[in-house]
C-alpha cells in the first residue's frame, strides 16, 4: 500500500481548517492509500488568533463570552470538542523543523489545501509548506491558496525552485492560478476545496445536534471574524422574518453579530 503524508493546518481550533483537513484525510484514503497527516506546526499557527480585531463591540462581547465560560464553561467544551476531533487523525511524529521533516519518506508528499501558500498566514514563505524536505517519488500541491498575496520578485525566485520538484500543482481560486503558472511547469490546475468533496450525506452522517438544539429547521450562519459585513445583518433579519426561523451562528470567535439569535 503506498503511503501519503499530508501537511497542512490541522492544529486548529477553528471550523474550516479542521474540516478541510478531515475531508481530505478521507478522500484520499478511499483511492486506497495508507495516509499520515505531517504533525508540523509552524510557529504562526501556535500563535494565531485568526482574524481578531479588536473594538468596543468586540471587547464587550468578549466580557460577556468571559462571564459564560467562567459559569459554564462554554470555551472549554469548545475547545475539548475540537480537540477530540483531532485525537483520531493519524499523525507522523512531531515535527519542530526542517531537520525533522527531512528524516520523513513516502510515496507521495501532499501540501494543501487552505492559505499555506499565503505569507501573511504562514509567517513567510515556509519551505515546509513547499514540500522542500524529506523523500518522496511524488510532490504534490492539492487546492492550495495563496489568499490575496501577490509574491514580489524575490519570493518568486524561491518559490520556482521548490515547485521544480513538483508532479502536479492544483489551487484554490483563479488568483492563485495567475500568481503561480508562471513559477510552475506544467499547467495549474483549480479544484475546489476539500471540504467539497465529501457529500451532505456524508457530513450528515458523522456530525452532532450541538448542546441545547432541539429538533426542528433552523438558519445557519458563518462568522469568519468579529467584524460583521453591513449587508449580512439585513440579509440575516429578512431571511428569518421570511422563513420565520431562528438564526444560529457558529463561530469560534466570542462575538455575536447582528441578527442572530445564538451563538453555538
Amino acid at each position: 500500500m503506498k503511503k501519503v503524508y499530508l501537511v497542512t493546518f490541522h492544529k486548529t481550533n477553528a471550523y474550516g481548517p479542521l474540516l478541510q483537513a478531515y475531508a481530505s484525510w478521507k478522500t484520499i484514503e478511499q483511492f486506497g492509500f495508507q495516509f499520515y497527516f505531517i504533525d508540523y506546526c509552524s510557529k504562526t499557527e501556535s500563535s494565531q488568533v485568526e482574524g481578531f480585531v479588536f473594538s468596543k463591540t468586540a471587547v464587550i462581547h468578549i466580557l460577556k463570552r468571559l462571564v459564560k465560560n467562567k459559569i459554564f464553561k462554554a470555551n472549554k467544551n469548545l475547545y475539548a470538542s475540537f480537540h477530540n476531533f483531532l485525537s483520531s487523525f493519524p499523525l507522523t511524529d512531531k515535527c519542530k523543523s526542517l531537520k525533522d521533516l527531512d528524516s520523513l519518506s513516502a510515496d507521495i508528499f501532499i501540501v494543501g489545501s487552505d492559505q499555506l501558500w499565503n505569507p501573511s498566514i504562514s509567517g513567510g514563505l515556509d519551505p515546509a509548506f513547499y514540500l522542500n524536505f524529506g523523500q518522496a517519488k511524488k510532490r504534490v500541491s492539492l487546492a492550495t491558496s495563496v489568499g490575496s498575496h501577490i509574491f514580489d520578485e524575490r519570493e518568486k525566485e524561491r518559490i520556482k525552485i521548490w515547485l521544480s520538484r513538483f508532479s502536479a500543482v492544483s489551487v484554490r481560486e483563479r488568483f492563485a492560478q495567475s500568481e503561480i503558472q508562471s513559477l510552475y511547469h506544467k499547467d495549474v490546475e483549480i479544484i475546489c476545496d476539500p471540504t467539497f468533496w465529501l457529500d451532505g450525506d456524508y457530513w450528515r452522517r458523522i456530525s452532532k445536534k450541538p448542546i441545547g438544539i432541539t429538533a426542528g429547521c433552523y438558519i445557519l450562519y458563518y462568522a469568519l471574524s468579529n467584524t460583521q459585513p453591513k449587508f449580512s445583518a439585513e440579509a440575516l433579519r429578512k431571511a428569518s422574518m421570511q422563513l420565520n426561523l431562528p438564526v444560529y451562528s457558529l463561530s469560534s470567535l466570542p462575538i455575536k453579530h447582528s441578527g442572530v439569535d445564538r451563538v453555538i
